[in-house]
Parts: structure tokens; sequence; C-alpha cells
């Protein structure tokens, strides 16, 4: 068999396992050439991966001879560079940090996400604001009043929107 295959049910216990003597294996040499089917597990690649041909052949070198010892999987050329080149007056700096991230990003925590319902109710009722809401504030708002019903449920006034 060109690749390795596992069991596909499960081993029964009550079930008694035949054990066969160094003798008596000349005469089940016949036998082992019979093929069953049996599940193949899968190899935790894409099938594009698969396909590829250095991949094929280690994974026939594994099933062939047990291992990939013997198997070279290419790789690119590695040489040496000539120090002429590249001289070592140049100093490497670290920088300060290797990803950088938007801060704007991680102080957004709301969990309230306006959709355009929200946005034609604010463009609509724009004139009723003391102050200039946008969308994020908006946001702000809404999970607040959320996050007050939901641990304070009857304690919600209305003299207390305003404090938000």
């Amino acid at each position: 068999m060109s690749k390795t295959l596992f069991r596909s049910r499960s081993i029964e216990p009550e079930r008694p396992i035949l054990i066969y003597h160094l003798d008596e294996l000349n005469d089940l040499n016949d036998f082992s050439s019979v093929s069953r089917p049996v599940t193949q597990m899968p190899t935790g690649m894409e099938k594009e991966e698969e396909s590829e041909e250095h991949i094929q052949a280690a994974m026939e070198a594994q099933s062939t001879y047990g291992g990939t010892r013997d198997l070279i999987i290419p790789v690119p050329n590695v040489y040496e560079v000539e120090p002429v080149k590249y001289p070592s007056n140049r100093r490497f700096s670290a920088p300060k940090e290797y990803i950088r991230q938007n801060i704007d990003y991680q102080e957004v925590n709301q969990k309230y996400d306006a959709d355009s319902n929200d946005e034609h109710w604010l463009a609509d009722n724009r004139l009723h604001f003391d102050k200039h809401v946008d969308k994020i504030n908006f946001e702000k708002c809404i999970d607040k009043l959320e996050w007050l019903n939901k641990y304070q449920p009857y304690e919600l006034q209305i003299n207390r929107i305003v404090d938000i």
C-alpha cells in the first residue's frame, strides 16, 4: 500500500484475536496482499498542497520506508555571503515595536453597533439635541443605557440619562 491507513472501526474487546506462530506466517503471505477499504486519515494540509511533488514524495517515502530519513526535501540553496559586500560597521537598531496598532480601535469597546435605521433616526432628530451627536457617541450612549438596564433595570430614571 502506498499510503498509511488507519483502522476504520474500533477494536471489540469481547472478540477473540487470532495469534499466529512464526512457522504459520509463511502460509499467510498470500492473504497479506488483500486490500480492504479503510478510511484514510486527513493529513492536515490543503488539497493543493498535497498535490505538490515534493510533498507526495515525502508521503510516499514515509509509507514505503516507514520514515523520511532517506528522503531529501528540496530547499533553497544556502551560500555564505562575502563580508566585503556587507560591511559590519552598519549598526542595527531594533524598533520600539514591531507591530503598530491604531489606538482608536483599541479604545472602542462598546458592544452596540449602530445600523442604518439608527443613522436615519440620528439625522431626523439632530435638531432636538443641544450638542452634535455623532455615530460613535450615539453607540456609546446606547451601550451605556443597555448596560444600566441590564444591571439596574428598575433604578434607571430619566434624570440619570442626562449624566451619561
